[in-house]
């Protein structure tokens, strides 16, 4: 037989709880920039969390703009639609106008 407890003595358990913290994963962001017609630039930045402690201000993780976008706005923008996320890229732009985006981490990486 076993004279081991079963289970450890702790804390009762409480209500879980809810949000980034929570979830202990990172923050990312989409932002949209308008720089003129059918000129735009999307960037992908991680946020600070509590899952990134190392983190004290927001870091710029990737960007697209002018023919590497145009390459593969299509793709992009199919993604982004899958997870319900509609960037104003078909928008008459108004100059200097930054849309930010909270971006779920599988699609962010």
């Amino acid at each position: 037989m076993n004279a081991l407890p079963t289970a450890l003595p702790g804390p009762e358990p409480g209500p879980e709880p809810t949000g980034d913290a929570a979830a202990g994963t990172p923050r990312y962001e989409l932002r949209v920039r308008a720089h003129g017609t059918d000129d735009n630039e999307i960037e992908v930045w991680q946020m600070p969390a509590p899952a990134t402690q190392h983190l004290k201000a927001p870091l710029r993780i990737a960007g697209l703009r002018g023919r590497n976008l145009a390459l593969v706005e299509h793709r992009v923008l199919r993604r982004l639609a899958k997870a319900r996320i509609k960037p104003p890229t078909n928008q008459p732009p108004i100059a200097g106008e930054r849309q930010r985006l909270p971006l779920d981490e599988d699609l962010a990486l």
